[in-house]
């Protein structure tokens, strides 16, 4: 996933704000994983196995595609989500 978000940025932002954009790209990718391991040690039993976290995984995976589907439609108006016209996300997505 690092690698498509890196070529998506090295192929969208400007040399001026590149590095700015990502050194806040690694910085937000580095909380999230640590906010998620710290929220996952006060929800998580001592022996680390929960079907009810891992539901709460899944939806929270299959909402987060549900939102960028509706996200990336509206932005591209329809008009690009052909079978012929895949996105630089979805691109990276196939490898």
């Amino acid at each position: 996933m690092a690698i498509c978000t890196s070529t998506i940025l090295q192929q969208q932002v400007d040399d001026e704000f590149r590095g700015r954009v990502f050194s806040i790209n690694d910085m937000l990718y580095n909380a999230t994983f640590v906010l998620g391991a710290a929220a996952s040690a006060l929800f998580m039993p001592a022996n680390g196995k929960s079907y009810a976290m891992l539901a709460v995984v899944a939806i929270g995976y299959l909402l987060a595609a549900a939102g960028y589907l509706l996200i990336s439609r509206q932005a591209s108006g329809d008009a690009g989500s052909g079978p012929g016209s895949p996105s630089p996300a979805a691109q990276c997505s196939n490898s």
